[in-house]
């Protein structure tokens, strides 16, 4: 059976929004309620054992995080950027894990096919690093190959796992998916603009990208 570990990294500072985002309601529910229910149908599926983990440092988004069935960590450290975020999610995560995927819970309209189509390519490559296009650009979340595991766990400053993909350009697997998966949220222009055209139905989210019509 292979074993998957989600790792949220959501105890960031959100410094362009100007408070914590993934805790700003975005149609009704809390930004990162989003992409926490769309992991949710992963822990389902025959012949997966999927782990959920969210690093946080805000008791709301804790609370969120329980109230959807995920392990919770507190990060002490969020000022020294998404490293300290990847080595708390790795150091609380089974051991048996066959792979890491690094959700950043600011993609609301992010699906679990995107997160199968990570998996299955990983199936593909075991010692790879798979990670999504979005219309030709690179995006989140990103999974590694437990392979790579220590050189995770040692990073350091905010780049992440960027790092890791730099030391290792030839392990990378691309993914295309579809572009409105790719859509974050980091500043309240975003927040507006996407809000507006969701609630107005002019995003198509069954074929998951925008109308051409309106």
């Amino acid at each position: 059976m292979k074993v998957i570990t989600l790792i949220f990294m959501a105890s960031g500072f959100s410094r362009r929004m100007g408070e914590n985002k993934l805790i700003k309601s975005f149609a009704g529910k809390p930004l990162i309620q989003w992409c926490l229910e769309a992991t949710k149908g992963l822990e389902e599926l025959e012949g997966l054992r999927v782990e959920r983990l969210v690093v946080y440092q805000d008791d709301t988004v804790k609370e969120l995080a329980e109230n959807n069935g995920c392990k919770v960590v507190y990060n002490p450290n969020s000022h020294e950027g998404q490293s300290a975020s990847i080595g708390l999610g790795i150091g609380h995560s089974q051991v048996d894990t066959d792979a890491y995927i690094f959700l950043t819970g600011d993609q609301p309209f992010i699906t679990m096919e995107t997160l199968l189509g990570l998996i299955e390519a990983h199936g593909q490559a075991p010692k790879g690093i798979i990670q999504p296009y979005y219309n030709g650009r690179k995006g989140a979340p990103v999974l590694f190959s437990a392979y790579y595991r220590e050189e995770l766990a040692t990073l350091d400053g905010d780049q992440g796992g960027r790092q890791v993909i730099r030391r290792h350009p030839q392990a990378l697997v691309r993914v295309d998916r579809p572009e409105l998966e790719g859509v974050d949220m980091d500043t309240q222009e975003d927040f507006q603009y996407w809000e507006r055209e969701f609630i107005a139905g002019r995003l198509d989210i069954r074929y998951n990208r925008k109308q051409e019509k309106y």
